[in-house]
């Protein structure tokens, strides 16, 4: 995935390092409708669709989580005898 990313970026130009990675002076500098900034874009795209999968796959585990989660009667636990510091 960040190959691909670093390839779209890098076939863009607009002076893109040779390793593809642009600052955000760079990106913000780029114009509207420009290969660089549309590559960035489609980069930032990618990464928020996978950041989406994986928040919805951790909700299953999360609601089972909360639905087991107990509530407990502290008052009702016996508290050691002992000094108080």
């Amino acid at each position: 995935m960040p190959d691909d990313d670093v390839r779209r970026v890098r076939d863009a130009g607009d002076g893109a390092g040779g390793d593809g990675a642009l600052g955000v002076d760079d990106v913000c500098g780029c114009s509207w409708g420009s290969p660089t900034r549309e590559a960035v874009v489609r980069a930032y795209g990618d990464v928020q669709r996978l950041m989406a999968i994986a928040g919805a796959a951790f909700m299953p585990m999360i609601f089972v989580t909360v639905l087991v989660w107990r509530d407990l009667n502290v008052k009702k636990i016996a508290q050691t005898k002992g000094h108080v510091f």
